[in-house]
């Protein structure tokens, strides 16, 4: 199957999700078209790890003596079957072709949320579009939303890493690991949301991120005030 063909399948296998992924693709490219390109670069690379399993499988059928005659992926995929060996292949093209909405819907939401959380770091920064260039930014705030979106979701936390991150490439693997520690740390507390009563402790995913920073942050500005 050609990657076309397997977004029509998945598109008619779940209608609902791929009028979101539109929809989610479409405000991406309006507010940061670079982010939305990427995006459709990532989904390119679903669809081509698609279809190297579906190959692999292909083989794995061909080789078989016991499906010697059963029709390979590539034409079990959006067909209809009666026969009860048919039915388990069938259902495995079902989970592959769910698989890719899955990953192609995340992926919008993903490049949605990594634009509006740029614009907004931006907003709340104007100093750094003086500091730093687009490019440099751009390329900054890429590694660092990959490596950890959650700290892009606060503008004042997500402005001072990247800045620091823009202003000292050289660090940047330093940085993320620093981050990469504090995620870790955010996740445990995020576990212990709970008080000794029993009742749900009301505390923001970003209060945490900031704490959870500030713990590998002795130093930081937020630390320092009285």
């Amino acid at each position: 199957m050609t990657k076309e063909e397997i977004l029509v399948e998945a598109g008619n296998a779940h209608p609902e999700m791929f009028e979101k992924v539109a929809s989610l693709l479409s405000l991406t490219k309006r507010l940061e078209p670079e982010f939305a390109d990427e995006a459709f670069d990532d989904i390119n690379e679903v669809l081509d790890t698609t279809i190297r399993l579906m190959g692999e499988y292909d083989e794995k059928v061909k080789t078989s003596a016991a499906a010697s005659h059963a029709p390979t992926f590539g034409q079990r995929v959006g067909g209809n079957f009666v026969d009860v060996g048919a039915r388990v292949p069938a259902i495995l093209a079902a989970n592959f072709l769910t698989s890719v909405a899955t990953d192609i819907y995340s992926l919008a939401k993903g490049a949605l949320s990594k634009s509006s959380n740029y614009k907004a770091i931006l907003a709340q920064n104007p100093a750094l579009a003086d500091r730093f260039s687009p490019t440099d930014l751009k390329r900054s705030f890429a590694t660092l939303h990959r490596f950890a979106p959650e700290f892009t979701a606060d503008p004042t936390l997500g402005g001072h890493l990247l800045s620091a991150m823009a202003e000292t490439p050289e660090n940047q693997m330093n940085i993320i690991k620093t981050l990469l520690d504090s995620r870790q740390k955010f996740l445990d507390a995020k576990g212990k949301q709970f008080s000794n009563n029993g009742m749900r402790v009301d505390i923001s995913d970003s209060e945490r991120m900031k704490n959870a920073f500030e713990l590998d942050n002795p130093n930081s500005k937020r630390n320092k005030q009285p």
